[in-house]
């Protein structure tokens, strides 16, 4: 501001210094020129080299939050559980689900399934309670008297297989509802986990000889996963069965006399 007010006083001193025809007019009126053409100069490239660093700036920001974005979405996980092992009625209740979880997403399928889809951290969290949850309850099935004669209880990683010791040589009937809990267990750990397995298998072995007594499993889980990517045969039987009535109400509808063949038949 100094240097401005300082070039206007000498334009005003060359003006006054012209009017009365001094020698030294020319050269101040000179001076005070190139003053005011190196300051606009100054202050045109200084606005210009700042436009393009806000660009700049601008640029970089988007980039980021685009790779942001895009990482996230690719650590996002899928999980899929079918009808049999979930009960959601309706969308809105998926919706709430999913605000009370913070999942990405929750959808009540056609089918009746369920499909969430959650950050990675959000499924790390999920299969870290599922396994605590199997824990405690493997746990009360051994201390909570119920199934007097079963000493001990374990697993695989991916609870795919149970080892159910038992004292004395056979299973009595109530020791083997225990098999319905643990495959439960292991049924869901696959639908959370996405781990590749048929079927899960619980086996009763004597705590004293190491003999299996007997073997429970589930059913097959591949069907399951199958109905997860398409959709289920029942679905397209009623297709079907839509698409022939559909047909058949044309047929009817054409309002043409029935052939005399068909009268005689």
């Amino acid at each position: 501001m100094k240097r401005i007010l300082t070039a206007a006083l000498i334009l005003s001193l060359t003006a006054a210094m012209v009017s009365c025809g001094t020698a030294g007019t020319q050269n101040s009126d000179a001076s005070g020129t190139d003053v005011l053409t190196e300051e606009t100069s100054e202050a045109g490239t200084g606005a210009t080299a700042g436009a393009a660093a806000s660009d700049e700036a601008g640029a970089a920001a988007e980039s980021t939050a685009a790779a942001a974005a895009q990482s996230a979405a690719e650590e996002n996980v899928t999980v899929r559980i079918p009808k049999t092992y979930v009960n959601v009625s309706s969308q809105e209740e998926a919706d709430e689900i999913c605000k009370a979880n913070g999942y990405v997403s929750v959808t009540l399928e056609s089918d009746g399934s369920v499909t969430f889809v959650m950050s990675k951290a959000s499924h790390d969290e999920l299969v870290k309670e599922f396994e605590n949850s199997a824990a405690q309850g493997i746990s009360e099935i051994i201390t909570s008297g119920y199934y007097e004669n079963i000493t001990a209880v374990t697993h695989n990683d991916d609870y795919s297989e149970f080892t159910v010791k038992v004292s004395g040589d056979s299973v009595s009937d109530t020791e083997r509802l225990c098999a319905d809990e643990l495959v439960m267990y292991g049924t869901f750990y696959h639908f959370y986990s996405g781990n590749d397995v048929d079927r899960i298998k619980v086996s009763f072995v004597s705590d004293q000889s190491g003999e299996v007594l007997d073997t429970a499993e589930s059913e097959d889980l591949t069907e399951y996963d199958a109905e997860a990517e398409s959709p289920s045969a029942s679905d397209a039987d009623a297709d079907q069965e839509k698409t022939s009535e559909s047909d058949a109400g044309d047929a009817g509808s054409t309002g043409q006399e029935p052939s005399e063949e068909e009268e005689n038949s």
